[in-house]
């Protein structure tokens, strides 16, 4: 029982520890690249369904 108090006060410590943050903590701005940014052709997809379906589990052996 005295491990489990141990374990218990050291997650405890630990996950306390990961959400403090200082006061003079600020948020660094990030530069963004336009290499980044969604291409104009873009187009939404379009499933047809007359296209034949193979059994893609076969692949892996799944009966």
């Amino acid at each position: 029982m005295k491990w489990f108090h141990l374990d218990l006060i050291a997650v405890v410590a630990l996950l306390c520890a990961g959400c403090m943050v200082g006061p003079d903590y600020f948020r660094p701005s990030v530069p963004v690249t336009p290499a980044y940014k969604e291409d104009q052709g873009w187009k939404l997809a379009q499933p047809r369904d007359q296209i034949p379906r193979s059994k893609w589990w076969e692949i892996f052996g799944d009966p």
